[in-house]
């Protein structure tokens, strides 16, 4: 067996951050959840919904140590199901826009409160 190669750009924490979010373009009401971990070109969720890969979203992280809710859009790049649970996944989402401004703060706060 092969080690995985790490193809991440940005350096990935464990936190959690409070993140709501919805497909893109349908009027549902937000879903919310804590963050797994988190880096600037994305995020690890935990959710009770089956959301195919490259599904799009609109987010919202909740940033508490700057008080700013981040707005930003991602798609699914991977879900899978949660060990012994039928209504649970893990859903890794990647960024498609997010302000320079707050992929900055991400930065900020991995490096002050995350554990790699």
């Amino acid at each position: 067996m092969t080690k995985r190669q790490e193809r991440r750009r940005y350096p990935r924490w464990q936190l959690r951050v409070p993140v709501r979010f919805k497909v893109q373009g349908r009027p549902q009401v937000f879903s919310g959840s804590l963050s797994r971990d988190v880096s600037a070109g994305g995020i690890r969720v935990l959710t009770d919904q089956f959301l195919p890969k490259d599904t799009p979203l609109e987010l919202e992280l909740f940033l508490e140590p700057f008080k700013r809710l981040i707005p930003a859009r991602a798609r699914v790049v991977w879900l899978e199901q949660v060990p012994y649970r039928d209504d649970a996944y893990q859903m890794g989402l990647e960024f498609s826009y997010i302000e320079p401004l707050h992929r900055k703060d991400i930065m900020k706060l991995g490096e002050a409160y995350g554990k790699n």
